[in-house]
């Protein structure tokens, strides 16, 4: 029943569930219009708007499960968000009512069933002075990078999950080996523990 036990740890360890990998996408305002006008995404996964235009843009949900009102970005500057509830999502720029676009916002997914995925996270707005990549501050959240495969295994995961496996084996061969009797002093032949000049 132990060694059961033993086995159902390490076969948890070595495969925990885990979501998905967040992204971030790009969309870009340019000509006034948003460029692409129609994305799907998934929950957890973070869009970056950049504005082309001399003129100010901004991103104003007009339909969706949650609204959000995005800053006035200047040509040169970026926006992001994080999306955190599935849904779709309609928006436009509130100063250029003709710019529209739609966000289709997917449940987020894990690569193992057995455990009830997280609550996603708060969606949380933020704004950055350039198109460049910017330090994260306590009005920025961090980006992840794009995923390549939201369904492969990481890596680390795997040699994570073999180092296990090997230790476990381990300890269970040296748990199922008879454990060694000693002998005590009692029982050892007085002579052969005494010096020479002493027997």
């Amino acid at each position: 029943m132990r060694k059961l036990l033993i086995l159902a740890a390490v076969c948890w360890l070595a495969f925990p569930v885990t979501p998905a990998a967040a992204a971030t996408h790009s969309v870009s305002m340019r000509q006034y219009a948003y460029a692409p006008a129609a994305l799907t995404i998934t929950a957890g996964d973070t869009i970056r708007w950049t504005n082309y235009d001399t003129a100010q843009h901004d991103v104003t949900i007009t339909n969706g499960p949650v609204s959000f009102h995005g800053p006035l970005i200047g040509k040169g500057q970026s926006w992001t968000y994080t999306f955190g509830t599935a849904g779709t999502y309609s928006y436009v720029c509130s100063i250029h009512p003709d710019m529209k676009a739609r966000i289709v916002v997917r449940p987020k997914a894990v690569v193992s069933s057995a455990t009830p995925a997280p609550a996603p996270a708060r969606p949380r707005p933020s704004a950055s002075a350039s198109p460049a990549v910017v330090a994260p501050s306590a009005s920025m959240p961090m980006v992840a990078t794009p995923a390549p495969d939201s369904a492969s295994l990481s890596p680390l995961l795997i040699v994570a999950g073999i180092s296990v496996a090997v230790v476990v084996f381990c300890l269970l061969l040296m748990s199922s080996r008879p454990t060694p009797s000693f002998t005590s002093h009692r029982e050892l032949d007085d002579t052969a523990v005494l010096p020479k000049d002493e027997r």
